[in-house]
């Protein structure tokens, strides 16, 4: 990331980036999408996402980061569970990890 941002309006602005580049992702591909698609879906200029990434490895770099919280987050949850019931506990975790590979229409 070119700079980080500071302030709660540029938060959200990386953060609809971010978004936009998931977006962008799905309807185009890994390999396909361009900043100039992802600019466009988050609603701002080009030189605004040049900003706070400097490519599109940055991007990706920056969803992936997203989406490794996300899947932390869930992980926590199920280790809260607490439960001694081996089967409860392999019934919950397959049906966590289906849940989240089939979530934000199959990013992950």
């Amino acid at each position: 990331m070119r700079k980080i941002p500071q302030q709660q309006r540029s938060k959200e602005l990386v953060a609809r980036l971010v978004e936009a580049t998931a977006q962008s992702v799905r309807e185009h591909g890994m390999d396909k999408f361009t900043t100039h698609h992802v600019a466009e879906l988050a609603g701002v200029s080009v030189g605004s996402l040049y900003q706070y990434f400097d490519s599109r490895e940055d991007l990706v770099e920056a969803l992936l980061e997203d989406v490794t919280q996300n899947l932390r987050t869930g992980l926590n949850t199920l280790v809260l569970l607490k439960t001694t019931d081996l089967r409860d506990m392999v019934e919950k975790s397959v049906h966590f990890g289906m849940g989240f590979l089939r979530a934000d229409d199959g990013l992950a």
